[in-house]
């Protein structure tokens, strides 16, 4: 089988022609995304595994568990850890609208289903990837808050459209929103958001994408 790399060539990939190569969203998600030596981490919608790796690049000693709906993309997550030699992960699948999962993580992120039904996609793979409802995202984003330990940490990406919402929905807990700007002058796209489960305040930064000395300590 094909691989290809991401990261700067530190994390190898299969390349399945039928699933999509991920995109920048999973290395910025996995920049923000710092566990502690044996920490355990949920990466909720794990597709082919490319947070979670690029998590344990860095972190190597985690305990990072995957969890997605589609089976196939389970087993290819467990092949692209097998592929890099990352023992600290491990995939399961289970639809996280549905089901409750018997334990808590000190960290759990996500680059969850889009709310983009309105866009009328008409690929397979970007349907299932982009496809849920509004009312589905509240509830994928209140059970990932549900599975986080006191104290632990909530981490996802997504549109900036919906940043709003997520303010509200992490309302009271000690949360951080980077704004992700790809192009110099002009709006941002997306957001990063972090919370920690504990009170606080919030807090908006913002994160130029485009320069050159960013891209390349994230993306490699």
């Amino acid at each position: 089988m094909k691989t290809y790399t991401i990261l700067g060539g530190h994390v190898k990939m299969h390349d399945v022609d039928s699933m999509p190569r991920p995109t920048e969203d999973a290395l910025w998600l996995a920049h923000f995304v710092k566990p502690n030596p044996q920490d355990t981490c949920f990466d909720f919608g794990c597709g082919n595994g490319a947070v979670s790796l690029a998590v344990l690049h860095k972190q190597p000693t985690a305990r990072i568990i995957g969890f997605d709906v589609d089976e196939t993309l389970v087993h290819l997550a467990q092949d692209n850890a097998n592929l890099n030699n990352a023992k600290g992960f491990s995939a399961s699948v289970a639809n996280l609208l549905r089901e409750q999962i018997p334990q808590k993580a000190q960290h759990v992120f996500s680059n969850p289903p889009f709310h983009a039904t309105d866009l009328g996609y008409s690929s397979q793979n970007k349907q299932q990837a982009h496809g849920a409802s509004i009312e589905e995202f509240v509830q994928w984003v209140a059970a990932m808050i549900e599975h986080t330990e006191d104290g632990g940490t909530i981490t996802l990406i997504h549109h900036a459209q919906n940043e709003e919402l997520l303010a509200e929905m992490f309302d009271g807990m000690d949360t951080t929103i980077i704004q992700l700007f790809s192009k110099q002058n002009t709006p941002h796209k997306r957001i990063i958001i972090q919370a920690t489960k504990t009170a606080g305040i919030k807090k908006v930064r913002q994160l130029e994408c485009w320069r050159q000395d960013i891209r390349q300590n994230v993306l490699g």
